[in-house]
C-alpha cells in the first residue's frame, strides 16, 4: 500500500468517523465523541496515568510471551524424542525388509567388482576400519 492511499484511507475514515459523531450527537449527551475530541483527551490523559498504564501492559505482553515459551519446551523436547524414534524405527524396518545383506555390507556384484581393483580394495578397507 502506497503511502498516499494510507493517508486517503485514513482521512476516509476521519471523516466518516466525524459524520457519524455529529449524526449520533444529542442535546445532553455525546453517545460517539468525534475524533478530535478522543485526540484532545488522550493527549491530556497520556502524562498522567496512561503512560504508565502502557508500559505495565507491555511488561504483561513480554512476560506471558516468554512464560508460554518456557512451558512450550517440554512439549517440544517430547515431540521431537518422539519423531526421532519413530523415524530411526521405520528406517531400521526398511533396511531390514528391503536389502538381504545387513548393516554395512556391501552388496555381493558390487564386493565382486571391487575385487579386483587396488583403488576399490583401499576404499572397502578403509571404510571397514572406521566402523
Amino acid at each position: 500500500m502506497k503511502r498516499r492511499d494510507l493517508f486517503l484511507a485514513t482521512l476516509i475514515f476521519i471523516a466518516a468517523w466525524q459524520l457519524l459523531a455529529m449524526a449520533i450527537h444529542r442535546d445532553t449527551t455525546t453517545v460517539v465523541p468525534t475524533p478530535f475530541v478522543v485526540v484532545r483527551t488522550f493527549v491530556a490523559e497520556l502524562p498522567k496515568e496512561l503512560a504508565q498504564h502502557f508500559a505495565v501492559s507491555a511488561w504483561r505482553v513480554l512476560a506471558s510471551i516468554a512464560v508460554s515459551i518456557v512451558l512450550a519446551v517440554p512439549a517440544v523436547l517430547t515431540a521431537l524424542r518422539l519423531s526421532v524414534g519413530t523415524a530411526v524405527a521405520v528406517l531400521y524396518i526398511t533396511k531390514v525388509l528391503a536389502t538381504q545383506a545387513g548393516w554395512g555390507t556391501t552388496s555381493p556384484s558390487r564386493a565382486a567388482r571391487c575385487s579386483t581393483t587396488r583403488r576399490c580394495t583401499r576404499a572397502r578397507w578403509r571404510w571397514r576400519s572406521w566402523g
